[in-house]
């Protein structure tokens, strides 16, 4: 996979892409129309191409095989803005190393110590729980997001998660069982002539 800053003439597939996902994955959950149209309208190419043009904010893309499977966008402040795979590309970790390139970048290019994102539907704040990020403050009622930190990445570590060593036997037992069985039953129906 290939994670880089997207080029001007990249940024309007970027963009459609981005409103695609929302629209398929995120917008019927948002029961506030005024909230989805918000976000069809600062998505918008006119308005981002014009925001990167003068350097508040930055765009990249993930690409698998040269095809645009998702893209991030951080405004020069350090707020995550827009964090979209499309869904054939979905847990693939593909939204953990955007997140990661845009802390990194944080860090390096503007020396921030953390970043900001809005979780929107609120739902969505337990991915980025996961992702090291905190929320900030207690959510209103009826607040469609929740508002999240989370420290840029040479400031964060992750720990390597262990396998317990029982697991890792029971499984490969597990599975010699299931391919002596199957060794079995291929055995039983070519000597009955079924194969």
């Amino acid at each position: 996979m290939d994670i880089r800053i997207l080029e001007e003439q990249e940024i309007p597939q970027a963009l459609t892409m981005a409103r695609g996902v929302f629209d398929f994955c995120i917008g019927g959950n948002v029961p506030d129309p005024q909230l989805v149209s918000g976000f069809m309208e600062y998505s918008s190419t006119e308005r981002i191409m014009a925001m990167a043009a003068e350097g508040s904010i930055t765009l990249w893309g993930a690409f698998e095989q040269g095809q645009l499977a998702g893209m991030s966008a951080m405004q020069k402040e350090g707020h995550i803005t827009m964090l979209y795979v499309l869904p054939v590309f979905q847990r693939k970790g593909i939204g953990k190393k955007l997140l990661i390139t845009m802390r990194t970048y944080a860090r390096t290019r503007y020396g921030y110590s953390d970043v900001t994102v809005n979780a929107m539907p609120v739902y969505t704040a337990a991915y980025f729980q996961k992702r090291k990020f905190e929320q900030m403050g207690q959510v209103p009622m009826g607040c469609p997001y929740v508002s999240m930190r989370a420290k840029t990445i040479e400031e964060v570590s992750y720990e390597k998660k262990e396998i317990p060593a029982g697991w890792a036997i029971g499984a490969s037992v597990g599975g010699l069982v299931l391919c002596g069985a199957i060794a079995a039953a291929f055995m039983v129906c070519y000597f009955q002539g079924i194969i």
